[in-house]
């Protein structure tokens, strides 16, 4: 005995959309006829039934079973009102075109359940591919979540341990590195959770943009001192035009960027290899570049680094690899693009562009 297998409320046809396949199936009824009414001087009528099963496949590939009885019944009507004698009738003057309208009615139906059937099938292994997609997505991010967690969670926990247990007993040089190296520490861990919550935001449509004129080198200013410490000895040199003009974006998020692509260079660059950050007004919008002297990125990988989860393969430093794919999606969200591309002296630059639209306000005299 066969069984009816609900459908999920989220996978039911809204009324509207049920609406328009009866709708369309109607339209392919017509279409096929109006095809065959030209045909019929020519061709056979087998070749015209050929034209009706072809508008009842479109239409259950598109719509599912009920629009596609619909279309294989008014098909048969259709036929035999317009191609069989005598015309424009529904009546039947040959017993044997009443088999003809049966097979005919059979194949449709048959077809139209086959290909619903497919349909179905299809659906099923892409909601498959679909979860198996998300499990391991799923997993990729727990296993690099973990880790960058318990890095600066086991750091933090021995410093404070040790200051809590022997601070007596240390000296000043010694409590003063334990409680920077808990500082420092922290702050990975805000930057870590900084970044999931703007990829949940970016992944759930949430992320709104509070846009207003704000002067590039402020938004980079910001970034540097957020990484002040993290940046070390490494020499940074920044490049903005004096006559650069505002631009309309959300600083936060803008910040988020600059910082993530601070970040990104300081993990994987040597020490003391300088960083510069070059800011270049074209037509109507800024292109802003941030650039290291490590070693670049694998050929072939420039833009694979932007998808979350990925790590170039060279790299042996681990991360949940977010950073880049958040920036990419705050750059697009702001209307602009971003890339990456090795450079030919060593190191690879990080390059997006900033939609430069509206009059930004004037400025406000000093003695105002």
């Amino acid at each position: 005995m066969s069984r009816k297998v609900p459908i999920p409320a989220g996978q039911r046809s809204p009324p509207g959309w049920i609406k328009a396949g009866y709708l369309q199936a109607v339209g392919a009824v017509a279409l096929a006829t109006a095809a065959s009414w030209v045909m019929f001087p020519i061709f056979d009528l087998a070749d015209l039934i050929m034209t009706y099963l072809l508008g009842i496949v479109v239409i259950a590939t598109q719509y599912g079973r009920g629009p596609s009885i619909v279309v294989s019944v008014v098909s048969v009507a259709s036929f035999d009102f317009f191609f069989v004698p005598p015309y424009l009738t529904f009546v039947v003057s040959n017993a044997q075109h009443v088999l003809t309208f049966a097979v005919m009615l059979v194949v449709g139906l048959v077809i139209s359940g086959l290909t619903v059937r497919i349909r179905f099938q299809a659906e099923v292994a892409q909601q498959a591919r679909v979860r198996a997609e998300t499990e391991r997505l799923r997993n990729s991010l727990l296993t690099s979540v973990s880790h960058d967690l318990r890095t600066p969670l086991a750091t933090i926990t021995g410093a404070a341990t040790t200051i809590l247990e022997s601070g007596s007993r240390l000296d000043q040089r010694t409590q003063q590195e334990l409680l920077e190296s808990i500082r420092d520490e922290a702050y990975r861990l805000n930057r870590l959770v900084q970044n999931l919550l703007e990829m949940t935001r970016l992944e759930s449509g949430t992320l709104q943009l509070h846009r207003e004129w704000h002067p590039l080198e402020e938004v980079i200013g910001a970034a540097l001192a957020r990484l002040s410490t993290g940046l070390g000895s490494r020499p940074v040199t920044v490049n903005i035009p004096r006559d650069l003009t505002l631009v309309p974006i959300d600083d936060v998020l803008i910040e988020q960027v600059l910082v993530n692509l601070l970040d990104n260079a300081v993990k994987y660059t040597p020490p003391d290899s300088a960083i510069r950050i070059l800011a270049t007004p074209t037509d109507g919008q800024v292109t802003v570049e941030v650039a290291d002297s490590g070693p670049g990125l694998p050929r072939g990988e420039e833009d694979r680094v932007f998808e979350k989860f990925y790590r170039a393969a060279s790299n042996d430093r681990r991360g949940a690899g977010l950073g880049l794919a958040i920036c990419r999606g705050i750059v697009q969200a702001h209307g602009g693009r971003m890339w990456a591309r090795n450079l030919a002296e060593g190191g690879v630059a990080f390059l997006f562009t900033l939609p430069v639209t509206g009059t930004p306000p004037a400025s406000v005299p000093a003695d105002a």
